[in-house]
């Protein structure tokens, strides 16, 4: 097996009701923080130029509030008070944040000013994903007859939104100018992956299917996150119900392998070089180590309680 490179994972624990800052392979920890007991932490995003951390967290079912860290001490900068964060994005200068409260709705957030709604795309529901990329914002809602992606500009002016007959379970942008959803059955369509340029939302003809509508009736795998290996020729998407990871060749755009995990995985990030991922589990509230090269699982945690969310900084 090839050498876990040096890497440092950002991560939450439920059991501490805190946040870490953690080096490996050495497995120490570098900095922790104990998080407000009456605050539910829900996302983290890092901003590695400014190398600072963004935390949401919620309160009631109303009332939220962003917490800015330092790294790597996890000082806290600065606390702003939002609406309940159910999607969070942040944009690429770190000045400017865009949240999705539970009914859908968005809100364009500043340093020290008040949160600005913005109008969300027509029949959207619950968003299942934001993600800011090439000065634009783009975000996924699920509608009753499947999804629609909309993009906005900077300022929250809404540029173009698409309807789509799938259920989106998130959104994904790549380094090579590509948006990834992985979407999930209805009566409409089946399981799969749709990829889109960032230039061109419009065309969906990249759509790659898994398995059809009625197969994932009987035996749903629930893609729920993607990950792009480093040269942008593969994507793993993460199969939160069949436990499992999809492998894409996104030059044929064709589903090629799978690596079988045995165990539920919610969300994934590669680590530097693109052979081992790591894996996290709204189930299991850990951590799972993977090796992409010989498509196997390697070790996952079992000593704190790790939610969902995370960030590797290399």
């Amino acid at each position: 097996m090839d050498i876990l490179p040096q890497h440092k994972l950002l991560l939450i624990d439920a059991l501490t009701h805190s946040i870490l800052l953690v080096s490996n392979p050495e497995g120490k920890i570098i900095a922790e923080r104990p998080l407000p007991h009456e605050f539910s932490p829900i996302d983290i995003k890092v901003n590695h130029k400014l190398q600072q951390a963004y935390l949401t967290m919620a309160k009631s079912k109303s009332l939220g509030q962003l917490c800015i860290l330092d790294l790597p001490a996890l000082s806290i900068v600065s606390q702003l008070d939002i609406p309940h964060p159910a999607q969070f994005s942040l944009a690429p200068g770190g000045n400017n944040f865009v949240l999705a409260v539970p009914d859908g709705n968005l809100y364009l957030t500043q340093k020290n000013l008040a949160p600005l709604n913005l109008e969300k795309p027509e029949k959207a529901n619950w968003c299942a994903g934001l993600v800011t990329a090439d000065n634009n914002l783009y975000g996924v809602w699920e509608t009753a007859g499947g999804g629609v992606l909309a993009v906005f500009d900077t300022n929250g002016q809404q540029l173009h939104r698409h309807f789509f007959g799938a259920t989106p379970t998130n959104i994904i942008a790549d380094d090579y100018g590509r948006l990834l959803i992985p979407f999930t059955a209805n009566h409409f369509s089946g399981e799969g992956l749709i990829l889109l340029s960032q230039h061109s939302t419009d065309n969906f003809s990249g759509t790659i299917l898994s398995q059809c509508s009625r197969c994932a009736s009987l035996s749903p795998a629930y893609p729920s996150h993607v990950a792009v290996s480093p040269d942008g020729a593969k994507a793993y998407v993460a199969n939160e119900e069949a436990g499992s990871i999809s492998i894409v060749d996104l030059e044929t755009r064709k589903y090629i392998d799978t690596i079988p995990i045995g165990r539920s995985v919610s969300r994934l990030g590669l680590l530097p070089g693109g052979k081992f991922a790591i894996a996290s589990s709204n189930m299991f509230a850990n951590l799972s180590l993977i090796d992409l090269v010989n498509h196997r699982l390697v070790a996952f945690t079992n000593d704190r309680e790790i939610l969902s969310p995370f960030a590797i900084i290399v």
